[in-house]
């Protein structure tokens, strides 16, 4: 069987860059690595750089210019050691600027299909200020916040979507002064997770399915499996949906069997239970 983790720790590749010398060593296990700096949770190694790129790393010493030097040069260190990166380079042109010079390579070379080029001015530092045009004003703006965390281009027509919905069903003064803490985004997501998980283990209980598992873990080092079912959306469809419809906490030293067990334990209590066993 594949490991799911790429990267093990090495103790030779933090020997050479001070900074990551001086703030890193191995966690509980191989796979995993501390930070002396930010301590809190072990972390898995492969994501080493992405952790030292981060603003949670990178802002403990914002005065300190000896620290961002070797900051700098341990993240190029890495990236030259294979680790992923969410930045990719180091230069010293910001991400918003070398992303408009991007752009307008890529505007340009399309010019016959888009005649786009002669709107875009990209000499502004101002990311407000992208383009001349509000409406690719806004098409930036919502492509940058996708691309920035990491979100798949298949939701771009459903956060358009969204987007549409909250201007037209609240003010703006509510949505201006809305604030949602971690606490109320925790209960919602509880409640709701709860609603959607019930609603697709009831879909599964009136078609044939197939489920598919994969190990990942949350911001917090807890891992988890998540369930992904293959099933008919609906009774006249003829192409199959798949969905995510839950998670299962995991422990490193689960057997194959106990695996099965949790699965089944997740599939077949509850409401309609009995039903979503296919004999």
């Amino acid at each position: 069987m594949t490991s799911r983790y790429s990267k093990t720790y090495d103790k030779t590749l933090i020997e050479e860059p001070d900074h990551l010398t001086k703030y890193i060593s191995q966690g509980r296990d191989n796979k995993y690595f501390s930070c002396s700096l930010c301590k809190g949770s072990d972390r898995l190694f492969e994501n080493l750089l992405i952790h030292i790129e981060s603003e949670a790393h990178g802002g403990k010493k914002p005065d300190d210019q000896e620290f961002k030097e070797k900051r700098k040069k341990a993240m190029s260190f890495l990236l030259s050691k294979g680790f992923r990166s969410k930045i990719g380079n180091f230069g010293e042109e910001t991400p918003s600027s070398s992303a408009r010079k991007e752009i307008q390579t890529n505007i340009s070379s399309e010019k016959d299909e888009f005649d786009l080029v002669g709107k875009f001015e990209f000499e502004s530092q101002d990311e407000s200020d992208f383009c001349g045009d509000p409406r690719l004003n806004f098409q930036f703006e919502v492509t940058k916040f996708i691309l920035e965390n990491d979100l798949s281009f298949k939701i771009t027509k459903p956060l358009m979507e969204f987007l549409k919905k909250m201007a037209s069903s609240y003010s703006s003064d509510v949505i201006l002064n809305l604030s949602v803490n971690k606490n109320d985004t925790t209960r919602f997501a509880e409640a709701i997770g709860a609603y959607l998980k019930q609603k697709n283990l009831n879909r599964l209980a009136e078609t044939y399915y197939s489920i598919s598992i994969d190990g990942g873990q949350t911001s917090s080092n807890e891992e988890y499996l998540g369930v992904s079912a293959r099933y008919f959306g609906s009774k006249e469809a003829n192409t199959t949906t798949t969905k995510m419809i839950g998670l299962i906490p995991f422990v490193d030293s689960a057997t194959g069997l106990s695996i099965q067990n949790m699965i089944e334990k997740f599939l077949f209590t509850g409401d309609g239970g009995d039903a979503r066993k296919k004999t």
